[in-house]
């Protein structure tokens, strides 16, 4: 019998089991084993002595002593682990106390990932679910304490420093609603990515902080690659403005379809040394020709379309900084309108097959110098459709989450320094979308053109900004007016409370793509080329008011706000 059941164990992989990690998988194999084991001991014993005088019961009570004692022997281990581990766990006053935010399966995996961490010095004290049924509840001996409503009760009772959004298809209103839960209190706050990240893993180093875009409960972008493969599969692409934030991410996203080359215009030196090595390492098939220039400069415009011919053109290049625009307006006609203008020429003179230009929600009824020489550089494009071959779009959307000198990378700056954080306006709204989502719809908006569009991206909901500040303070693990100060300090020049994606005046069609409108354009007098080209030769030395009537002349719906003389800013 002992033969017979030690070398069925055996061969079913008992022994090969690590104690320390012994869990249902090694019972499974012991049962195996014992149920291998126990059929080849009775028939051993059968050929001996035919049972004869062989109490039948004593091979059912050997196999219940031999599974509780195998299984006793392996797990004894697995108990005296734990005890110690809650031993430490109460004697250790460095330890953070943790809640956790759903008890489904990504939570249960998490919470047992922490368990057997005892390095993490984190012990998990109560588990929030809204699933009514799974209150009260345990889970590996953690309590399911309410939902996340009771969060703000739980926290406090609890002592928690930590809490982890264990919840990988959470909604934004969900991750809001954590939040705002939190946002008395001192808590770390951390979420698992979606499941489509996760895969089948689910473990502590997944954890990642809430980044603002998780909050613009933005869908997944559906994109019709094969449009995108027929715009750049096999073409020449030029990017004007390739380093900035837009140009530098629609610079990955054209190469994942294979173009033939990509031309990158741009006039900082280190960003394109840097976006040429990133992009080399990440596409090491796709050739990328730097190219450091202004688009201000015409003959270095028309010199680089002459050497490398680009079919398609991605115009980024742009000031777009609306305060700083107001107080160096002739910057900005140079670079926006003149800059455009001189692209726009090139890709007809050496015929290119597309231009599409980047715009903003600021050149509808602009209020500012920036949002006037957009507008006016949407012009330029409709006007020279009118005689060219080449198919001219122009694409508008709102702010983009982390771009370069947008209002995120800001707030965070000011929360590293201990604050204040600094809104113009309680009432103040913008519409937000991820840096990536806007060039994918770039990209897909740019595919439908047939030319003279004006396409306007679905920008979901505005953003009030003193509830994206108090988040952000939030999520930093402070309490916001308490840790860090929020102060208004005043609409800057040029700045609207609310921004608008399209004019009353301009009706929205639609598009093959849900996320892509069209906007029809008013009709207006698109003769230009007089007034424009005086207002290209602006002297710098022009007063603002007359710089303000020129811009009126070419864009009759700009409405200035009071412009602030450069001496008078900090």
């Amino acid at each position: 019998m002992i033969i017979a059941q030690l070398g069925s164990l055996y061969v079913c992989g008992a022994y090969k089991a690590i104690f320390r990690f012994s869990s249902l998988p090694d019972l499974i194999r012991i049962t195996k084993g014992l149920s291998l084991g126990i059929p080849v001991s009775v028939l051993f014993i059968f050929i001996t002595n035919r049972l004869e005088e062989f109490p039948r019961s004593v091979f059912i009570i050997d196999a219940m002593l031999l599974l509780i004692l195998s299984g006793a022997g392996r797990f004894a281990y697995r108990i005296f682990q734990y005890n110690w581990r809650n031993r430490h766990l109460k004697s250790n006053p460095s330890i953070d106390h943790a809640v956790i935010i759903g008890a489904g399966v990504a939570g249960e995996k998490l919470l047992r990932d922490i368990k057997s961490s005892p390095e993490l010095n984190i012990k998990v004290v109560a588990i929030v679910d809204d699933d009514y049924w799974k209150k009260g509840k345990l889970l590996h001996g953690v309590k399911v304490m309410g939902d996340i409503q009771d969060l703000p009760s739980v926290i406090e009772r609890t002592n928690a420093k930590k809490a982890y959004l264990a919840i990988p298809s959470a909604s934004s209103s969900t991750v809001r609603r954590v939040i705002d839960s939190c946002s008395g209190f001192s808590v770390e706050l951390k979420i698992l990515p979606a499941f489509k990240d996760i895969l089948d893993r689910v473990d502590y180093s997944q954890l990642r902080a809430i980044e603002p875009v998780d909050l613009l409960g933005r869908e997944q972008i559906d994109l019709d690659t094969k449009e995108i493969e027929a715009l750049l599969q096999g073409k020449r692409v030029i990017i004007t403005g390739a380093g900035g934030s837009i140009g530098s991410e629609l610079c990955f996203q054209v190469a994942k379809y294979k173009p033939k080359m990509i031309i990158a215009l741009e006039n900082t030196e280190l960003f394109l040394y840097e976006l040429e090595r990133k992009i080399a390492k990440t596409y090491p098939n796709i050739p990328i020709i730097p190219v450091i220039g202004d688009v201000r400069n015409l003959e270095k415009v028309h010199k680089t379309f002459e050497v490398y011919s680009p079919e398609i053109v991605f115009h980024a290049a742009a000031y777009k900084h609306v305060p700083m625009m107001e107080v160096n307006p002739i910057e900005s006609i140079l670079t926006n309108i003149g800059g455009t203008k001189n692209v726009a020429e090139a890709a007809i003179a050496h015929c290119s097959e597309k231009f599409v230009l980047i715009s903003t929600d600021k050149a509808i009824n602009p209020t500012n110098i920036m949002g006037t020489t957009k507008r006016r550089a949407e012009i330029v494009c409709q006007s020279l459709q009118k005689n060219s071959t080449v198919r001219f779009s122009t694409i508008r959307f709102g702010n983009v989450l982390g771009s370069s000198g947008s209002v995120v990378p800001l707030f965070k700056e000011q929360i590293e320094n201990g604050g204040p954080v600094t809104i113009t306006h309680p009432d103040v709204e913008r519409y937000f979308m991820s840096i990536p989502e806007a060039c994918q719809l770039v990209l897909q908006a740019g595919s439908f053109g047939k030319g003279g569009e004006i396409f306007v991206l679905d920008m979901g909901y505005p953003v009030k900004i003193s509830d994206l500040a108090k988040e952000m303070i939030t999520l930093a693990g402070f309490i916001p007016n308490q840790d860090i100060e929020i102060k208004y300090i005043g609409l800057r020049p040029g700045e609207k409370l609310y921004e608008e994606l399209f004019s009353e005046k301009e009706k929205l069609t639609g598009t093959p793509h849900k996320k892509v409108k069209v906007a029809k354009v008013r009709d207006q007098d698109i003769s230009f080329e007089e007034d424009l080209k005086r207002l290209l030769e602006t002297p710098y030395d022009e007063s603002p008011e007359n710089i303000t009537k020129s811009l009126r002349r070419i864009v009759p719906e700009f409405a200035p706000a009071p412009i602030q003389p450069i001496e008078t800013l900090d």
